[in-house]
C-alpha cells in the first residue's frame, strides 16, 4: 500500500501519540531521554520542561544525533538506520529528522522555517541533579529519594566526563542532628585533582586551602577546570563554588555557613555510564551498587547503604570520620526502619513547634512543587522558617 509523504507524517504522528498516551504518564514516569518537539505541538526544546518538569536542549553533535535516531527515535517512528543521504558535516549544528523521508540531518531551522518543511527538532534531556536539605537527592531521572543515614556516600562516579576526558567522582558526608540529617561535607576528584569543600566554605584543592577574601563573584584559574566563587543569601552566608568541567557540564557546591549544611547541583548531559546514589542518566529506575532496582515500596536505606564508600573505593576526604565501612551507616530510627520514596510526611513532622500552616506560608514562593513540599517538611523538621532560603529549595532546577 502506498502512503504519500504527507499522509505518512500524520499516520506516524497519530501512531506515536496514541502509543505515547497509552504508555506514558507524565506525572508518574521519568522524562524520556530524547523527544521530538512535534509530538506535543511544540517548536522549541525549552517548551518540553513545562510538560516533563525537566530541562531539554537540542541535540547538537553528529554522534548524538545518530544515537538519538538509531536508539530511540527509530523505535518510535519505525525507522531503521541513518542512510547517509545528507552530508552532516556541511550543516550547521542542530539535529532534525524528516518525518516524511526518514532522513536525519543537521539544521538550525525550527519546524516551519523556510527549508525545513516536514522536519522537527530532536531534544535531549539535560540531566540536572540536586542534593541537599534533610537530605534529599533528586537524581538524573528527576525522582527524589530522602536518605537519612549518617556515613560517607558515593554521589556519582563518571568516566571521561570533562573536556579533557578526565573522570569525575563526588563523595558526600552526611550527619545526623536531632530529628534530621544533612550533608556536612563534599569531596570531589576531577582527573588527578582532589577538591574538598568544607561546611565553613573553605575550598581545599590537593590539600591546600584556596583562599579568597573578596565577597563578590570571582573566577579562579590555574586548574584544568574553571571555578567561579560567589556569595549569596542574607549577609552572604551562602558560598557557592561552581566548577565548569567542559562539555557544557557544571558542578555547583554551596555551603550555608550559618547551618554548616552543604548543597550540590550538577547540570549538563553526563555519560550514560555514570552511577551513584543519583542514579544513571537515561535510566528510569534507581539501581543499587549490587544491581537491585529500587521501587517505591522498597527500603531506601538499603539502597543508600549500597553506595556507602568502601575501603576499596578511592578515599577523597582529608579526615576520615565515622562510621567508615565496614561499619554501617547510622540511623536515629530503630533497626529495620524504612525511609520512603518521596511520599507522605515523615513522623518527625509532628515533633516541631512550627506548624504546617506556618511552613507552607514560608515556602509558598518556591516554584517547583516537589521542592515546595520538601521545604515544608524540612522547615518543620529543622524548626527554622529560613530553610526556604537555602539553594536546594530556591533553585528552579
Amino acid at each position: 500500500m502506498f502512503i504519500s509523504k504527507g499522509s505518512r507524517f500524520y499516520f506516524l504522528l497519530y501512531a506515536v501519540l496514541s502509543s505515547f498516551q497509552q504508555s506514558w504518564n507524565v506525572t508518574a514516569q521519568s522524562p524520556p531521554e530524547y523527544f521530538h518537539v512535534d509530538l506535543l505541538g511544540a517548536t522549541e526544546c525549552s517548551e518540553l520542561e513545562q510538560v516533563f518538569g525537566a530541562p531539554y536542549v537540542p541535540v547538537l553533535t553528529e554522534a548524538a544525533c545518530q544515537v538519538a535516531f538509531t536508539k530511540t527515535l527509530s523505535a518510535a517512528f519505525g525507522f531503521t538506520t541513518y542512510d547517509g543521504s545528507v552530508n552532516l558535516a556541511t550543516k550547521a549544528p542542530g539535529c532534525i529528522i524528516d518525518l516524511g523521508t526518514s532522513h536525519v540531518a543537521f539544521n538550525t531551522a525550527s519546524p516551519g522555517d523556510p527549508g525545513s518543511s516536514g522536519s522537527s527538532k530532536v531534544c535531549q534531556l539535560q540531566s540536572s541533579t540536586n542534593s541537599g536539605g534533610d537530605p534529599h537527592f533528586i537524581g538524573f531521572n528527576q525522582k527524589t529519594i530522602t536518605y537519612q543515614g549518617e556515613c560517607t556516600l558515593i554521589l556519582l562516579e563518571s568516566k571521561g566526563t570533562t573536556a579533557s576526558g578526565d573522570d569525575v567522582t563526588i563523595h558526600v558526608r552526611t550527619t545526623r542532628k536531632l530529628d534530621f540529617s544533612y550533608i556536612s561535607g563534599v569531596a570531589m576528584m576531577i582527573g588527578d585533582d582532589v577538591i574538598e569543600v568544607k561546611p565553613n566554605a573553605n575550598l581545599v584543592i590537593n590539600g591546600i586551602v584556596v583562599s579568597n577574601d573578596d565577597e563578590n563573584s570571582t573566577t579562579m584559574s590555574g586548574f584544568p577546570f574553571a571555578i567561579t566563587k560567589a556569595y549569596k543569601g542574607s549577609k552572604n552566608k551562602i558560598v557557592s563554588d561552581t566548577f565548569d568541567i567542559g562539555k557544557d557540564r557544571m558542578i555547583d557546591i554551596q555551603a550555608n555557613i550559618k547551618r554548616s549544611m552543604m548543597f550540590i547541583r550538577t547540570n549538563g548531559i553526563f555519560p550514560r555510564e555514570t552511577q551513584g546514589i543519583l542514579g544513571t542518566p537515561g535510566k528510569q529506575e534507581l539501581i543499587s551498587r549490587d544491581g537491585i532496582s529500587l521501587t517505591a515500596d522498597q527500603d531506601v536505606n538499603a539502597y543508600g547503604e549500597s553506595w556507602q564508600v568502601k575501603d576499596t573505593d578511592v578515599q577523597l576526604f582529608q579526615e576520615r570520620l565515622g562510621p567508615q565501612y565496614p561499619e554501617k551507616c547510622l540511623y536515629e530510627d530503630a533497626p529495620g526502619a524504612i525511609s520512603q520514596l518521596r511520599g507522605g510526611r515523615r513522623k518527625l513532622l509532628a515533633k516541631k513547634t512550627i506548624t504546617v500552616e506556618e511552613a507552607t506560608l514560608a515556602c509558598k514562593d518556591i516554584v517547583s512543587s516537589n521542592k515546595r513540599k520538601l521545604c515544608v517538611e524540612d522547615t518543620i523538621a529543622m524548626g527554622d522558617l529560613e530553610v526556604k532560603d537555602d539553594p536546594f529549595y530556591s533553585s528552579e532546577e
